[in-house]
């Protein structure tokens, strides 16, 4: 098991680590992140290899999971990067993903609608206005990269966790704020060279 800890500076993790599918994640406080009902936007380079042992495939996710609205989370499920705030709350799907590709997907929540990103482009958005973060508890106050820390747990050994990923996970962003398209766009042309696209 590659257990992966990181210090966010400036609320940037650059990564550059394979995840198996079975047990590896990497975890960060969430001290600074938004709790309660306010904008943010979580950023993730990616590339997904497949479904590992599960098929909740967990890029980036925090808050105490113990109902709907209180846990913003990127996953890959069915070939689609989802964003949404648990138990479904304010799902919302990008098109459809390849295998061993790599992909940059932004996730926003405006206080008003959810929206999803991939490669710079907007993919979809949905009405939410509902979000209700929860940084309390031994699941809220750690942010998981490659799972999400959860009381409904499905992964074995370590700290209670929730999903895997199985592929690489190489630079996770966090802002306390909702990013323009313009800014979104931007950030994937700064490094869209270094992942071949």
């Amino acid at each position: 098991m590659q257990r992966l800890h990181f210090i966010f500076l400036s609320l940037v993790v650059d990564l550059g680590y394979v995840l198996d599918g079975t047990d590896d994640y990497g975890s960060v406080s969430c001290s600074q992140f938004q709790s309660g009902n306010n904008p943010l936007t979580m950023e993730v380079w990616f590339r997904w290899s497949g479904n590992g042992t599960n098929t909740n495939n967990m890029l980036f996710g925090y808050g105490n999971d113990t109902g709907p609205n209180l846990v913003p989370l990127i996953t890959v499920t069915s070939n689609l990067v989802q964003f949404q705030f648990g138990s479904s709350s304010g799902i919302v799907n990008s098109s459809t993903i390849q295998t061993n590709t790599w992909y940059h997907t932004v996730a926003t929540y405006n206080l008003s609608s959810n929206q999803i990103y991939l490669n710079g482009s907007l993919q979809n958005t949905t009405s939410y206005s509902s979000a209700a973060i929860e940084l309390s508890g031994s699941n809220g106050q750690t942010a998981g990269i490659g799972c999400l820390f959860s009381m409904h747990g499905n992964v074995s050994g370590g700290p209670t966790r929730y999903g895997t990923f199985n592929g690489n996970i190489s630079l996770v962003k966090y802002y306390n704020r909702a990013l323009t398209a313009a800014e979104i766009q931007q950030n994937f042309n700064a490094l869209r060279g270094r992942f071949g696209i």
